[in-house]
């Protein structure tokens, strides 16, 4: 299987546990400075943490369990509360991320309550070390 994306342990793979978005965003710190009687100026403080957003989707007709799993173990890896390499499809490391929050929405139950289709997302944080 062809891997797009490893996060610790966990790898994101084409097919059964592959995502539908990741979206990444840098923010920078920028404080106004009052000035009597003009306009405020701005002062650079610093760079804020990046972060990385993970969206898919999984069906249980094509995933079968996986559907559910992929929640299950990206929950019990942010748990750990460690920080996690993460790799990107062309094999560049990113360095370390923490897991912020992980979500899943199960919708169009099967009759014995097994959820057709869950949409799951994931929240990284940019590991700063001391």
């Amino acid at each position: 299987m062809r891997v797009l994306l490893a996060i610790g342990t966990f790898k994101f793979t084409v097919g059964v546990s592959s995502f539908s978005a990741l979206s990444r965003k840098s923010s920078f710190k920028w404080r106004d400075i009052n000035r009597f009687g003009q306009s405020p100026v701005q002062q650079f403080t610093g760079i804020e943490p990046s972060t990385i957003e993970v969206q898919g989707t999984s069906y249980q007709a094509y995933s079968g369990s996986a559907a559910l799993e992929i929640f299950s173990s990206l929950t019990e890896l942010a748990s750990k509360g460690e920080p996690l390499s993460v790799v990107s499809q062309d094999g560049k490391n990113l360095g370390l991320w923490v897991i912020e929050s992980v979500s899943a929405d199960e919708s169009s139950s099967l009759r014995v309550g097994t959820p057709r289709k869950v949409d799951f997302k994931m929240g990284l944080k940019k590991y700063e070390s001391v």
